[in-house]
């Protein structure tokens, strides 16, 4: 039996338990791509042996699971990394699905203010922070980051107000949306990109930052599908060493796995700043 998975957003482990006890096999490992590589036989005494932990990594790879950027990982490095004090008060410029916002429900954040240009994802977000019922003040903004800097009454009401800023940044093109005032729309190349979108909304960052505070980006270079490489790590950090003191970074590992079908880079990185220039 062949199901649609897409439709019915069957998680990693359902599709495993339907594939052994139910003999069902989601539709996406029928694609070109996973029927070759499960053909493809083990390098070994025996040619006809199949390697069937090809198997196993389709279900890693096309499965639904959490991305690097959960709320795991953000709890992680509140509490782990940055030891952040009760009562701290938090912000971010995106609202990266509402993984900052669970993260914080879990901590001793006082306040939670998150930034997004996708009417939806802040709605959603806004009924994620109610059905939680925390003590925790949670305000959501609609408006890009890098307009904040133009917005006088923000600044004043949040100047040197936040503890810790983390932000994943849009990596240029590579993910594009449809709605709201998209970055990668408002601004004509990668250069214009970096100054009006990127450095504006540290200036912001920079702004509303308590002195000592942290400031964090998670970013990564990648090559476009005209295989133009932009390296993202190096110009922000070019930019952020502006504003504030370069601390260290983390390597976050999405995945790691035994089978080297292709050379992408499995890790991303964040990079941990300080307030105190």
């Amino acid at each position: 039996t062949v199901t649609n998975s897409i439709k019915c957003k069957v998680s990693f482990w359902k599709s495993l338990t339907n594939l052994y006890n139910k003999f069902i096999l989601e539709d996406r490992f029928f694609a070109p791509s996973c029927v070759e590589l499960c053909l493809k036989t083990k390098k070994t005494a025996l040619p006809t042996e199949v390697n069937y932990n090809n198997l196993f990594y389709l279900f890693q790879q096309y499965q639904p699971k959490a991305s690097i950027l959960n709320p795991y990982t953000i709890h992680y490095i509140l509490n782990k990394e940055l030891k952040v004090k009760k009562d701290f008060n938090f912000f971010t410029p995106v609202l990266s699905w509402g993984s900052y916002l669970v993260a914080a429900m879990e901590t001793s954040c006082n306040h939670y203010v998150g930034v997004d240009v996708m009417p939806t994802v802040c709605e959603k977000v806004r009924q994620l922070s109610e059905w939680y019922k925390s003590t925790m003040k949670v305000d959501i903004i609609l408006t890009p980051s890098e307009d904040l800097l133009k917005n006088k009454s923000f600044l004043k009401r949040y100047k040197n107000y936040f503890d810790v800023i983390i932000v994943c940044p849009p990596y240029w093109t590579m993910e594009l949306y449809n709605e709201g005032q998209q970055s990668t729309e408002r601004y004509k190349n990668y250069e214009e990109w970096l100054h009006k979108y990127w450095e504006d909304t540290v200036k912001v960052c920079k702004h509303i930052l308590h002195n000592e505070g942290h400031f964090m980006y998670i970013a990564n270079d990648y090559n476009d599908l005209q295989k133009q490489h932009y390296e993202l790590t190096k110009d922000f950090e070019n930019i952020t060493i502006k504003y504030f003191s370069y601390v260290k970074n983390l390597n976050l590992c999405n995945r790691v796995s035994p089978l080297r079908v292709n050379k992408k880079q499995r890790i991303e990185k964040i990079y941990i700043f300080k307030n105190n220039l």
